[in-house]
Order: structure tokens, then C-alpha cells, then sequence
């Protein structure tokens, strides 16, 4: 698998792999960008391989029988027991391997490749889950939650979000492939009676999504975990009503409290690298194009020590994740794959007028190319890969074809099986540009990586 700390050959403070976070950012663009094959599934095999180790890790021991679990940082090997001489390693984390499978089943998805879902996902992802439910409580009024377990870096809380959403997703996705896998577990009752009954994620009218139960928001930290329920597991998403309102004072709020933090310290710590990537792609779950790009550019544009011109990033050492998460914000904005549909150009900034892109891929095993020209869209390409069901939403009405069945405004069904390939075309252009091509900028537009004269010029100037 990937080392979180990068190829670079300079001094780090991070010389492990890190699991509440990092581990996670970096295994996104892989599947988005088609590197599944050559590059995501490096994760999963890793895990697998090691999966031994983690079962080591869980304390008490009685827990291993049915739990694996990962600490917050490891080596290589995956061995990091809970507790040694004396000290707790877990930070009362207890989701992070399941986080991790998150990764793994997204590799799944887009490959809808089952030998892999029922050999190395779906028996770590019980592990990883089954030790949550060892940690887990039942408050007085019979509902399900967590006690005192921490959002990375910020302290513990009970129902803290991060926690609950890893939880959520995880109990959900267990089911899922049991309905995938045609696998009749006998824990099958337990996740759908823990899933009615667990509590809500904590949430106020003045923050937006809490810290968890007793905790807002507030105080400049880095790491949006506890809001993950938004991105990337979309559990509370724009086709819930109200859901566009409360992402937005989330994300406002975590913008705000980071920025005055920022002010006032002077320590950007609390406002770079994958805090401003992750608002980039927190902004596009809800179509706000624009916020989006500002989050990106504002990262791009910060101090040229951290942020380098070849796109390497450093803080107190050199950190891996934050590129890898800023690219896959770049895609958030041009594809997205969740629920049940894709959606091609979601959160276009108003300045992106030409775009195009080619051979992504999505859950479903699909590779969609799509162009746009003077703020319209051309066409959209679909392959399947794998003959799963294809719904999709378009920004356009699409010419007729008998591949193509609308299902309500703006969605439709694209009749595929495994190798087709379908081109929708808008019904409103008489000649639709077909031609993926390098799309000319000004030069002084571009973010130039590497060092080269021509860029340096350009800068000087």
C-alpha cells in the first residue's frame, strides 16, 4: 500500500501509516481517476495480507474471536496491539479500520468484482465492525450510540459523529453485500435492528453537525471527521429535505471558526492542506461550484514552502494525502457517483465554461468521458465495464435513443450491457463537439507544477 508520508527521501515526524484520516485521502483519487487496477486495490490486498495483525490489535483479547481492529498510526505490518506499557494507542477511536474498508469497498464498486467483495472485504469489514460493537452503548431510552470515543484531534465525546457515521455506513454495507453476495448471515438482525435504532448525528441550529452530543464545533482544528456523514458517505445528502441547508452550515461554520482561528494564531495549521480540500469537496456534494474552487485556489495559492510548484505538499514533513485529496476535490467537481446515480458536471465553478475529461470511472464499473464548450454540454460517454444498471442525471435533455429511458426530470436509465458503450448527445445542439482534447487556457491562468523557464517567466511577469 501506499506510504502516507510520500516517495520523498527527507526527514519526517510521521515515519507510520495513518489511519483516522490520511490512509483514507489517499486511496480516493486512485478510483476516480481509473486507477483501480494499478493502484487502489494495493489497499486492499495490503489489509488482507495483513489482516492477522489486526486481528492482534484488539484489546481485551476475547474481542479477537470476532474484531480486527487498527490504532491510529501503525507500521507497515499493520501490528499496533491497543495497549503497550500502559498507554492506550487507540485515542478512543474505534472506526478507523472500518473507515479504511469505506476505501476497499470503493474498490468494489468500481469494479464489481465479487471474488474480491466476499474473500478480502466482507470478512474484514465484520471484523472491523463487529469491534465497534463491542464499544458500543444503548442509552436509557433504548437508542444505540458511543461513549466518550474522540473525533481525531479535537477530544472525545459521546455520539460523536465520527464515530456514528463509520458505524452507520459500516452496519449498512455489511447488508448490502449480504443482498450482493446472496449471503445469509446470522448477524443479519442484529445490523438491522442497531441501524432503527441508532441515535441521530448530533447537530444544532448555530454550528450545524456537532463534535458529537455535548461538543460543537468550535475551535480552529484541521480535520472536518465529524463530518464525514456528509462527505464521503453522502448519509445526509441534497435529495433529503433540508439536508442542502444543514451541509451549508456545516461547512460555513468549520470554514469560519478555522479562519478566525487562523487570525488570530497565525498558525495555519488550522486552515490548509486537506482542511481547504476538504471543504472544496464538502461544497461540491452540494453543487456550490464556486466555493469549491475558491477552497482549491486558496490551498494552491498559500505558502510556496508547503504547497510546491511541483505539487508536493509539506507541513512538519512531507504529507501524501492532501495532493492526492486535492485532485480527487478537482473530479468531485466534474463527476460524482453516489446514491443511486451518477452525476456528471455537479459543481462546475461559473468560470469553467470548457471542460472535458476522459475514461473516469464510477461506482458501477462505468468510465464516463463528457465534454463541455461556452458553458454547455456536449455529450456524455458511458462504458460499461461490468453490465450493472446505469441511471444517470444530466444537466441537458438528451437526443432520443432506444438506450436511453427517462425516469424523471433531468435522470434517466442507460440500457448497457457488460462492454457496451452509449453516447448521449444534447438534444439542443445540431453539432455537438465530440473531440476530447487539451483545452487551451491563458498562461497566466495555469498553475505551473515542476521547474521549467517558460513557467518562471510567466510568474516574473
Amino acid at each position: 500500500m501506499m506510504d502516507t508520508a510520500g516517495p520523498w527521501q527527507v526527514s519526517s515526524p510521521w515515519a507510520y501509516i495513518t489511519w483516522d484520516l490520511n490512509v483514507q485521502l489517499c486511496y480516493w483519487l486512485p478510483v476516480t481517476s481509473n486507477h483501480v487496477d494499478d493502484i487502489g486495490v494495493s489497499l486492499v490486498n495490503h489489509l488482507d495480507k495483513w489482516k492477522e495483525n489486526l486481528i492482534k490489535n484488539v484489546e481485551p483479547k476475547a474481542w479477537q474471536q470476532d474484531a480486527a481492529f487498527a490504532p491510529v498510526s501503525t507500521a507497515m505490518d499493520l501490528y499496533m496491539p491497543r495497549f503497550v506499557d500502559g498507554r492506550d494507542y487507540s485515542a478512543e477511536t474505534g472506526g478507523n479500520l472500518t473507515w479504511a474498508m469505506h476505501n476497499c469497498y470503493m474498490m468494489y464498486e468500481a469494479t464489481q468484482d465479487k471474488e474480491m467483495l466476499r474473500t478480502k472485504i466482507f470478512p474484514l469489514l465484520k471484523r472491523a465492525v463487529n469491534y465497534q460493537f463491542h464499544i458500543m452503548h444503548q442509552w436509557e431510552d433504548g437508542s444505540y450510540g458511543f461513549v466518550k470515543t474522540a473525533s481525531p484531534e479535537f477530544g472525545t465525546d459521546d455520539n460523536a459523529n465520527y464515530e456514528l457515521s463509520i458505524f452507520k455506513w459500516g452496519c449498512k454495507t455489511l447488508l448490502d453485500i449480504c443482498k450482493i453476495l446472496a449471503i445469509n448471515d446470522p448477524l443479519i438482525p442484529k445490523w438491522k435492528d442497531t441501524l432503527s435504532k441508532l441515535v441521530d448525528f448530533p447537530y444544532d441550529e448555530k454550528t450545524g453537525y456537532r463534535i458529537g452530543k455535548n461538543r460543537a464545533f468550535n475551535k480552529g482544528h484541521r480535520h472536518y471527521s465529524h463530518l464525514l456523514q456528509i462527505y464521503p458517505f453522502y448519509q445526509v445528502n441534497i435529495e433529503q429535505k433540508g439536508a442542502r441547508e444543514r451541509i451549508k452550515k456545516s461547512a460555513d461554520h468549520f470554514y469560519k471558526v478555522n479562519y478566525q482561528a487562523y487570525l488570530k494564531s497565525g498558525n495555519w495549521g488550522v486552515l490548509t492542506g486537506y482542511s481547504r480540500t476538504g471543504l472544496s469537496s464538502l461544497y461540491a456534494t452540494i453543487e456550490d461550484g464556486d466555493n469549491a474552487l475558491e477552497q482549491l485556489n486558496a490551498f494552491i495559492d498559500f505558502d510556496p514552502k508547503i504547497v510546491q510548484t511541483n505539487g508536493l505538499y509539506g507541513e512538519a514533513g512531507p504529507c501524501l494525502e492532501t495532493p492526492l485529496s486535492a485532485g480527487q476535490s478537482v473530479l468531485d467537481m466534474l463527476i460524482q457517483s453516489w446514491g443511486d446515480k451518477l452525476r456528471v458536471f455537479p459543481a462546475v465553478p461559473k468560470t469553467w465554461t470548457d471542460i472535458c475529461f476522459d475514461k473516469l470511472r464510477t461506482k458501477g464499473a462505468f468510465l464516463v468521458s463528457a465534454k463541455r464548450k461556452k458553458g454547455i454540454t456536449q455529450f456524455v460517454k458511458i462504458k460499461s465495464l461490468a453490465g450493472a444498471p446505469c441511471t444517470i442525471k444530466l444537466d441537458f435533455i438528451p437526443q432520443t435513443s432506444s438506450k436511453i429511458v427517462e425516469l424523471e426530470d433531468g435522470v434517466y436509465k442507460i440500457l448497457l450491457e457488460k462492454g457496451d458503450e452509449v453516447t448521449v448527445l444534447n438534444k439542443a445542439l445540431t453539432k455537438p463537439d465530440l473531440v476530447i482534447k487539451e483545452i487551451k487556457h491563458q498562461e497566466n491562468k495555469i498553475h505551473w507544477f515542476g521547474l521549467n523557464a517558460k513557467r518562471d517567466k510567466i510568474k516574473k511577469n
